[in-house]
């Protein structure tokens, strides 16, 4: 399990740089480290468990995943009201994957 936190924090990490910022980070995270948005989070954490991506597979294991990518992008689309965070998500997940071979899927 604890491979697929560190494989989630650093994609998402990548992805919320860009997000529209909200209320500051109420857990005690650093105040320099974006949030990331509920409806993202909701999105990714259970299709990185259906990967089978282990920590040594690195980012570019989800990125070169269409089941995965498409997955979360069509859960995001559905699941986030916001449409600056579904633009964003897209956009930034494509830009993200794009140096592990991966990228937006057909149709986002």
């Amino acid at each position: 399990m604890i491979h697929f936190q560190i494989i989630l924090v650093a994609l998402a990490a990548a992805v919320a740089t860009a997000l529209p910022q909200t209320a500051p980070p109420s857990d005690g995270a650093p105040a320099s480290m974006p949030e990331i948005p509920q409806c993202v989070i909701d999105c990714i954490i259970p299709a990185v468990k259906e990967t089978g991506c282990k920590i040594g597979d690195g980012p570019e294991c989800l990125c070169k995943n269409e089941t995965f990518t498409s997955s979360v992008l069509a859960c995001v689309t559905a699941g986030c009201e916001d449409p600056s965070i579904v633009a964003t998500f897209t956009e930034m997940s494509g830009k993200g994957c794009e140096q592990y071979g991966g990228g937006v899927p057909t149709g986002y």
